[in-house]
């Protein structure tokens, strides 16, 4: 069986953090049924950026892209490369 839990999914999970942080919102927050959403963003839902969103926090929101790429190869490949990007 293959692992689901991963530093990708690591990565996608802190993504989805500064998504929160950013919008004042849970992602995906109008969509209750679990099952519904799990089958959504496997099959590539993604989270919408509105400008306000990248006007205010501009840094946050391109790390949070990155943390949430749809191939986890894609992702960051460690934490001290999120914290980078967050300092600069």
């Amino acid at each position: 069986m293959k692992d689901i839990c991963s530093y990708q999914s690591d990565m996608y999970s802190y993504g989805m953090v500064l998504y929160e942080l950013c919008a004042g919102a849970p992602p995906f927050g109008a969509i209750k049924d679990e099952k519904s959403l799990k089958t959504m963003i496997i099959e590539g839902m993604s989270v919408t950026v509105t400008e306000d969103m990248r006007s205010q926090s501009s840094m946050e929101v391109a790390v949070f892209e990155y943390c949430i790429k749809t191939h986890p190869h894609e992702r960051p490949p460690d934490m001290a490369t999120v914290i980078s990007m967050l300092r600069s």
